[in-house]
């Protein structure tokens, strides 16, 4: 189905994350595409096409408190990173156990800085193991939504004029007792012709919650835990009414759940290790996902019958996958990342 492409050299080599690749695309034909990864406190991105406007970004998070002579020992950790488009522009999010950052989608400017300690937010230590920022989406018009340690939910509201952003927290919600572990978000139309903005979120200790957004974000359900293994990735197919959501798990599992009953609609053991990476393609219903196993496997969503089903696996010997992101929305390109290497790796159907 997939055949081994070209791989891409970045500047640094991906570090250890999960999630870590995100690709962001500025026109109908996914030509203008960016790729970014993290390694510790260093974020990179560039174009894989010829495109003669295209730029390199290479930014590093450096603490106030450390200065520039303490570049090399920093102890800044980036945590998530992801691109979120809006109605009026592209926004890079960038987290650590400092706080959370946001961007114009090139790194040029600091559109707002969210520091957890001068929000009265607590951190044991202000290690990776305490304060943290995990998991981040898009929702609706102009809201970003970001989960922190603490479980809580934080909305920023962004806007902008061409020259200059605004940017302000417009709310926060807190019903995950753990850490969240990931966010995702999706506009879902009902048979009546309404539409709802829906966020999903997931914790550590397995927990889901369905919100649905509108003047503030309403808890909807809580989805009770399949074990203790983490939420690792989430996901919403809107192409069937009221939608679904796709988890994945430490355990290996991917479970699919109804919107907004929560019940679960199927269930595949599909790794042998932690998911740490998935994407999904619209226009054709593909589903990838990437494990610590070393194996990238290809499932096709359908509306009719089984609504999920295995059809393309491929490994990557002796290589601990970190990220993987198709490059179209067909999903016929993908693109995976490993731990510890400089290339991207490219697929193409």
């Amino acid at each position: 189905m997939y055949t081994k492409d070209k791989a891409l050299n970045m500047s640094v080599s991906t570090g250890m994350l999960t999630k870590n690749l995100q690709v962001v695309s500025f026109d109908a034909d996914w030509k203008e595409i960016y790729l970014g990864t993290v390694r510790r406190n260093h974020f990179t991105a560039f174009c894989p096409n010829d495109v003669q406007s295209a730029v390199e970004i290479d930014f590093k998070w450096m603490h106030e408190d450390e200065g520039p002579e303490a570049e090399q020992n920093s102890i800044v950790i980036i945590t998530m990173v992801k691109w979120c488009p809006l109605d009026q522009c592209t926004v890079l999010v960038l987290g650590s156990q400092y706080g959370i950052k946001l961007f114009d989608w090139d790194c040029s400017t600091l559109i707002y800085y969210f520091d957890f300690i001068e929000n009265g937010i607590g951190v044991d230590d202000r290690q990776v193991t305490g304060a943290m920022a995990r998991g981040v989406a898009a929702l609706g018009a102009n809201i970003i939504a970001v989960g922190i340690h603490t479980g809580t939910i934080v909305l920023f509201k962004v806007s902008t004029n061409g020259k200059s952003f605004q940017c302000s927290v417009f709310d926060t919600q807190r019903c995950h007792v753990h850490p969240i572990t990931e966010l995702a978000s999706a506009t879902i139309n009902d048979a009546d012709t309404t539409s709802r903005e829906i966020l999903v979120s997931g914790d550590v200790m397995s927990h889901i919650n369905i919100w649905q957004m509108s003047d503030s974000l309403r808890l909807v359900k809580v989805i009770e835990p399949y074990g203790e293994f983490p939420v690792t990735v989430l996901t919403i197919w809107n192409k069937i009414p009221k939608g679904v959501i796709i988890a994945g798990y430490g355990s290996g599992h991917l479970r699919l759940f109804s919107i907004p009953r929560g019940a679960i609609v199927a269930e595949a053991t599909a790794h042998a290790g932690w998911i740490t990476g998935m994407d999904l393609a619209n226009l054709s219903g593909l589903l990838i996902t990437s494990s610590e196993d070393g194996f990238v496997r290809v499932w096709q969503m359908s509306q009719k019958g089984h609504i999920i089903k295995f059809c393309f696996s491929t490994s990557i010997p002796d290589c601990l996958l970190n990220g993987v992101k198709f490059l179209n929305n067909r999903g016929s390109r993908f693109a995976v990342t490993t731990y510890d290497s400089n290339k991207v790796q490219l697929y193409v159907m």
